[in-house]
């Protein structure tokens, strides 16, 4: 009687399982499907056209969530334009820089230059310049479930770029359900965290020296120490320009990686759209170095040495 009544009851709590297990999954479609529905209902950014809204996924991949794009051509300065798009993210429910904690809100100056820095590195791509995208991530819930929030932004223009050129800023704006990575090139102890750590380094004392010469080698010597004795693995090497100041910095990076030059001209605020807090610094990629490069930007290979 007692292995009759066990052999009932473990079919059936099966059934619970399954039967609970596929009501969530039902209950977190219906959250995003509604989360993306209420934000295609908000007023884009100015300029832009919204799409209309798609699966996300789909043979062979799974279908995850919804998604629509918004689209805009400008020729407006790239903070001009992150500021606007940055706004009408925000409306959406997206402030994070991290996929990895979508729900916690980044600094409004850690969002706009790292828009600024992201999109103003451009790499060839045959006949059309494609730049790095500007990621923000954001999480609902309610009643139906929760969803993880990701609007991905890129600009493009054909070559060869001038002053007059048009961008066309191409948005995607997708919500999701389930157990997702939205990022799975997220890494710690990369490159990139090296990187942050000297703009930092010199950023931060620039903002609270401003009588001093920021680009004095004897100046950029004593900044970086501490940073060249505690990680002798990498090497930081100052390059200086025809007057013998340093603007730019060329680092080789532990465990194998590539080496790059990076841009240490004195932060620019009207480049950014945001006064210098002497933090949020942010990595600008692309193909080749110039000689205007702003704070941060980098690309691989040797310094430029004119």
């Amino acid at each position: 009687m007692k292995a009759r009544t066990i052999l009932i009851l473990v079919p059936l709590a099966l059934l619970i399982y399954i039967y609970f297990s596929q009501t969530e999954k039902s209950s977190a479609k219906d959250a995003a499907h509604k989360a993306i529905e209420q934000m295609h209902s908000l007023s884009p950014a100015p300029g832009y056209t919204l799409g209309e809204i798609e699966l996300q996924g789909g043979s062979p991949f799974p279908i995850t969530g919804k998604t629509f794009t918004a689209r805009k051509t400008s020729s407006n300065s790239i903070a001009k334009e992150c500021k606007a798009f940055i706004a009408y993210a925000n409306q959406l429910g997206t402030s994070s820089l991290s996929d990895e904690a979508p729900s916690k809100s980044s600094p409004e100056k850690h969002l706009q230059i790292t828009c600024v820095a992201s999109l103003s590195g451009l790499s060839a791509i045959d006949n059309i310049r494609v730049s790095n995208s500007f990621s923000l991530y954001g999480f609902t819930q309610d009643k139906n479930g929760k969803s993880t929030l990701w609007v991905d932004l890129n600009r493009e223009t054909k070559t060869p770029v001038t002053e007059s050129s048009k961008f066309t800023y191409n948005a995607t704006i997708s919500a999701y359900y389930g157990e997702i990575d939205l990022d799975p090139n997220t890494e710690k102890d990369t490159p990139v965290d090296e990187r942050l750590t000297i703009l930092n380094l010199i950023g931060s004392y620039r903002v609270t020296h401003l009588q001093v010469d920021p680009y004095d080698p004897a100046i950029i010597d004593g900044i970086l120490k501490k940073f060249r004795e505690s990680e002798p693995k990498i090497s930081v090497k100052n390059i200086a320009d025809a007057s013998g100041q340093v603007t730019r910095l060329h680092v080789t990076p532990s465990g194998g990686m590539l080496p790059f030059c990076m841009s240490i001209r004195k932060f620019d605020p009207v480049h950014f759209g945001t006064p210098d807090p002497g933090k949020y610094y942010a990595i600008g990629y692309g193909e080749k170095f110039s000689d205007r490069a702003d704070y941060g930007a980098s690309a691989t290979g040797d310094c430029p040495t004119n």
